[in-house]
């Protein structure tokens, strides 16, 4: 139910930028942020955030929204070793002349390690740049000046995200493998690239009448990176259009282990997106007007005034190096093995998920 979610999420976030753009994004970091306003969310607006990050999940209990994203956020959470580490950082950063309800500091802090910092919001240039700075600290140097003193001005809080990733393949590309060849852009382009190369029979692999998917471990397995590449040279537009949450997890879970020779291209994408319209697209539009219900984390009347996304992601021969930050500003309202060898040669448009169980960490599309 949330990976479907999630995935879903992340599609319609690629949906906001055209085809022939390489972009990437974090779902789960805009998900967490959503996951840590919704604590203090009540009636219409908490409906909206439930129904794009659970579809459907129990309000209470074990599959509501804040047992669940709890429980995924512990499994995150600074985790190092075999290979891997991700680190999730989350924050509410609140004016001090401004209060939140005991219970939603309490609930942020046990959910989601989500300290609560009273600052000086009226030297908003400082405030910016120390803010600034536990994003750019926590993204290990990759997401850097993403607040700005116009972002703190006359706000009530900043609730900050960000998440980063770095793991190594669990079998590496040989860099002397490496080959210079033609890359089919959209439209009909062509471009040189650097393509990395290689054959594994313990690649997981799995294919439907549009698509083939290739998952590429770490060395902790639990997470991958899932290649999505349309049959068809110039498909990418559709298959974007035509995917969905449902479809990419069935896909996952066919994936088998294939002899397969792989070839693809190194990438470095980093991006930026409009998330305010990303959101109201997804029908997330009562959080950002002035019939937002934020009570539950003060007795006012707040609304999200602004949302940034930012993320970047490097694959190379070694392995996967991605970040991703998310902001929400807001103010006070004044109103088995196959026989057969398969070739998998990313040489045109396609679409990837980094995955930590399934759950969409980082998705993106290369052009």
């Amino acid at each position: 139910m949330f990976p479907t979610a999630e995935t879903d999420f992340g599609l319609s976030m690629l949906r906001c930028v055209p085809s022939n753009v390489s972009l990437v994004v974090s779902p789960i970091s805009v998900i967490f942020t959503l996951a840590m306003v919704h604590v203090g969310s009540k009636g219409t607006t908490r409906f909206e955030i439930e129904r794009v990050i659970s579809k459907g999940a129990d309000t209470e209990g074990f599959y509501s929204v804040e047992g669940y994203y709890a429980r995924l956020f512990n499994r995150i959470e600074n985790r190092w070793g075999h290979g891997a580490s991700s680190r999730i950082f989350n924050r509410f950063f609140l004016n001090k002349r401004a209060d939140v309800e005991m219970e939603y500091e309490a609930s942020m802090l046990s959910l989601y390690n989500a300290k609560i910092d009273r600052m000086d919001f009226g030297t908003a240039n400082k405030t910016a740049w120390i803010i600034a700075g536990h994003i750019c600290a926590s993204t290990d140097g990759k997401i850097c000046g993403m607040v700005k003193e116009e972002n703190v001005k006359n706000m009530f809080s900043l609730v900050v995200n960000t998440n980063h990733f770095t793991g190594e393949w669990k079998f590496k590309f040989d860099k002397s493998s490496n080959s210079k060849g033609t890359f089919y852009s959209s439209e009909g382009k062509e471009r040189e690239v650097e393509y990395m190369n290689g054959s594994n029979q313990e690649i997981l692999h799995a294919e439907d009448d549009d698509v083939q998917v290739l998952s590429l471990p770490y060395s902790d397995t639990s997470y991958a990176l899932n290649i999505f590449l349309p049959k068809n040279r110039s498909g990418l537009h559709e298959i974007r259009a035509r995917l969905t949450g449902e479809r990419v997890q069935s896909l996952l879970s066919k994936l088998k282990k294939t002899i397969i020779s792989i070839t693809i291209p190194k990438m470095k994408i980093e991006a930026g997106l409009n998330l305010e319209k990303a959101l109201k697209d997804m029908s997330v539009s009562k959080s950002f007007s002035t019939k937002a219900d934020f009570t539950g984390i003060i007795n006012r009347r707040l609304l999200v005034a602004g949302a940034a996304h930012k993320a970047i992601i490097k694959v190379d021969e070694d392995g996967t190096t991605a970040a991703g930050a998310t902001v929400f500003s807001k103010f006070e309202s004044m109103s088995a093995i196959v026989g057969e060898r398969v070739k998998f040669e990313a040489n045109h448009p396609f679409l990837f998920i980094l995955t930590k169980d399934n759950d969409p960490l980082f998705m993106g599309q290369f052009v």
